[in-house]
């Protein structure tokens, strides 16, 4: 598939080229019948100066074949994009004005079915995903600028379904979850940079709900309480590092109805 696509990019060098040389003429879009191919046309169209921007076929009326964007005012290759029917289908490319590739998105009639890529401008991934159909299905993977995997995310039928996870960049686990339809289910563990435990909240449709517990970097408990429909509930305890006692809550709801704090000794 790439070596097809570099191809695809070496003929499309010239394209700059022929672009200069129909500067002279006026904003247009100018179709022109293909001798020998009944109801094939060739399409260019051109800006309010004259210059050419996208260029591509027609076939009984409907775009088909590999249409051309390009990128002004120097005509490098912008997009390139094939059709069938008048429909996206197969593999689009983008790129940058230094022509890098900037992303990859097949097709199936008119709409996405395959992998998706994306890229930053030094060349490296910033996302890969799968589509089916127009929705994301399966694993999707987002990039930090380094190349490191920031974020991983798994789909059904266009919803977060199954585990997910965000990581710090030098590569160790932030936090992970489980969806459940596209709503956040189970219990949510963060941690901190050293890798060790920071939180664990429990969700129940995407709301925080049952016990909750944060944790000092040393490992000792540092809060702990519980959440009811997204909301503080029930008593709250608050410890240093030390696991003594700082100072208790007593919530109903979000709403705090009673506090007491430890005296210093």
């Amino acid at each position: 598939m790439y070596m097809k696509c570099l191809q695809l990019i070496a003929l499309l060098l010239l394209f700059p080229v022929l672009v200069h040389a129909q500067r002279s003429v006026k904003n247009d879009t100018i179709i022109t019948d293909v001798a020998g191919q009944a109801g094939l046309q060739q399409v260019t169209i051109k800006n309010f100066k004259g210059v050419t921007y996208q260029m591509g076929e027609l076939l009984n009326g409907e775009k088909h074949g590999n249409w051309v964007e390009l990128h002004l005012p120097d005509s490098t290759i912008k997009s390139v994009t094939p059709f069938v029917n008048g429909k996206e289908h197969g593999l689009a490319l983008t790129f940058t004005k230094r022509l890098q590739m900037e992303s990859e998105t097949h097709y199936k009639n008119g709409v996405m079915h395959g992998f998706h890529r994306a890229f930053e401008n030094n060349g490296k991934k910033s996302v890969e995903e799968f589509f089916v159909e127009g929705k994301l299905d399966g694993k999707q993977i987002k990039y930090y600028k380094t190349g490191k995997v920031q974020e991983e995310n798994h789909f059904k039928n266009g919803k977060k379904d199954g585990w997910a996870k965000w990581f710090y960049e030098n590569g160790q686990l932030l936090t992970e979850y489980n969806y459940k339809n596209g709503e956040i289910d189970g219990t949510v563990k963060s941690f901190h940079e050293s890798g060790k435990l920071r939180s664990e909240t429990n969700f129940k449709d995407s709301k925080m709900s049952g016990a909750y517990k944060k944790y000092h970097e040393s490992g000792e408990v540092a809060i702990e309480g519980g959440y009811k429909n997204d909301k503080k509930d029930g008593e709250w305890t608050y410890y240093n590092e030390d696991g003594k006692v700082l100072k208790t809550q007593q919530y109903k709801l979000g709403e705090m109805t009673k506090e007491k704090v430890k005296r210093k000794s």
